[in-house]
């Protein structure tokens, strides 16, 4: 019984290493890719500005979540390409915001996407937040508060995660 045991692990062991994990992405037109590039760019240049602002990661969560999806081949799905043009319009619009020193998702109730910077490699990740609609701020009464984090799917890029709670995110 053991032996059968340690052989199965062994065998899907290797008949993991057969395919890559994620799968390949689909291809990304030329002018797509000049697109979310160029607008990849501007949000680059827009989350500079705001560097030293305490809410910053989440204007870079959107930069690193389309970044990652050009550099590692993460787009899975036609849509995926046009989720990421999206998310780079609400990535500007934030830098925009904190630039003015306002912040309006961080008084929002409903699904909000959100960045932090994590202590361990400095990396920016990625969650969502679903505030109550009830909620407002300075309240003392005490409300459930739901998060969403990146997890693992062979399919989940982080324009997928920060879109797939959020649905049809509208900024900010």
């Amino acid at each position: 019984m053991r032996k059968t045991f340690l052989l199965t692990l062994c065998s899907l062991a290797l008949i993991a290493q057969d395919r890559p994990v994620p799968p390949p992405g689909i291809a990304v037109s030329a002018a797509d890719r000049t697109e979310l590039e160029q607008g990849l760019k501007a949000l680059t240049a827009a989350t500079g500005e705001v560097a030293n602002h305490p809410m910053h990661s989440d204007v870079a969560v959107i930069r690193d979540a389309v970044r990652y999806a050009l550099t590692y081949n993460e787009f899975f799905a036609p849509a995926d390409i046009a989720k990421a043009k999206e998310l780079l319009k609400t990535g500007i619009a934030r830098a925009q915001m904190l630039s003015k020193g306002s912040a309006p998702w961080a008084t929002s109730t409903g699904l909000i996407m959100k960045g932090y910077v994590s202590k361990i490699d400095g990396s920016v990740q990625p969650y969502v937040l679903l505030v109550p609609s009830q909620w407002t701020p300075g309240s003392s009464r005490k409300w459930r508060l739901d998060t969403w984090f990146h997890g693992r799917g062979e399919t989940l890029s982080e324009v997928n995660m920060l879109t797939q709670k959020v649905g049809d995110f509208q900024p900010p």
